[in-house]
């Protein structure tokens, strides 16, 4: 009877402790593939967002090709505008800040036919990244509030929103500002908040 019971047990010990559960791929419909290694609980970022990220790109047989950890420098982009790879854009856009997240990325997502660097065409990458923060995108309807509008002498209209409490800089200092530049037919031409 104990010889059952010893069994028994070992029997339940491996099952109970020989299933461990793997973690959840997931695939798109682009069919970008992804498993997220940690589940952030910061804010997820939208199409126009500024995100800061650590990651290290690896190639299929596991070979190294970039990190910013190497680098110990993270690297910014503005998700959605094609400034990085589109696996990137697709696979960041569902994060959370503090998430880590493996990302497969097929070549049409990636670099595609052509070779780039250490990537030879047509390459799957795979990429670990961590989304450390979001910042959030200035929208061109925060100007879309009351102000008072100004005409200097050589015919610039400006609407001021708020004033400023600063000192007031004079002729020749040097100062930082953030501007976008709108024609009367409201077409916009630029912004410096698109550069971040």
């Amino acid at each position: 009877m104990k010889i059952y019971l010893f069994i028994l047990v070992s029997i339940c010990s491996l099952i109970f402790f020989g299933c461990e559960s793997k973690p959840e791929v997931i695939k798109t419909d682009s069919g970008l593939q992804y498993i997220d290694l940690v589940i952030g609980d910061g804010e997820m970022p939208n199409k126009g967002d500024k995100v800061e990220v650590h990651y290290t790109g690896t190639l299929e047989d596991g070979t190294k090709f970039d990190s910013s950890l190497d680098r110990n420098k993270s690297f910014s982009f503005t998700l959605g505008a094609g400034q990085v790879i589109k696996g990137w854009d697709e696979g960041l856009a569902t994060m959370k800040i503090g998430g880590k997240r493996k990302l497969i990325i097929p070549p049409e997502l990636g670099y595609g036919s052509r070779a780039t660097g250490t990537i030879p065409a047509n390459s799957v990458l795979t990429f670990e990244v961590e989304l450390l923060n979001v910042v959030k995108a200035f929208k061109d309807s925060d100007f879309d509030l009351p102000g008072r509008e100004v005409l200097t002498d050589s015919g610039i209209r400006m609407i001021i929103h708020k004033e400023g409490s600063g000192v007031t800089p004079n002729k020749g200092q040097t100062v930082q500002v953030h501007y976008t530049l709108i024609l009367e037919n409201t077409d916009r031409i630029q912004s410096t908040h698109d550069r971040g």
